[in-house]
């Protein structure tokens, strides 16, 4: 297989993958309304995460930062790093993240 192949393969299932998870989120949305998980603690983790993001590009520590989220430091770092790649990979692209462009664009210029 060559580059470009294996290049195209790849964006095609990125783009797999992106529309899988999207596909599960609205699963488990569906699942959890209709009471399905009786587990579900009612966080709404994308509106976590955004915060935790915001708090971190602003400085505050990782460490409290999971501490006030109940969560590992471990996971803490991994969401942010996370919401970080995807925006400076992916930007303006993801519309969900729109709104902490702002806070990574803020961190880049400092």
């Amino acid at each position: 297989m060559n580059i470009q192949a294996a290049q195209k393969q790849l964006a095609t299932a990125r783009k797999q993958a992106c529309e899988l998870r999207e596909h599960i989120a609205t699963l488990r949305q569906s699942i959890i309304k209709a009471g399905g998980i009786t587990h579900h603690t009612g966080i709404d983790h994308f509106k976590r995460n955004k915060k935790m993001y915001r708090q971190w590009k602003t400085g505050r520590s990782l460490k409290d930062i999971a501490k006030d989220a109940s969560i590992s430091l471990g996971r803490a770092r991994e969401i942010c790093k996370r919401i970080d790649r995807v925006l400076e990979y992916k930007g303006i692209a993801f519309k969900k993240y729109q709104s902490l462009l702002k806070y990574y664009e803020m961190a880049k210029r400092s």
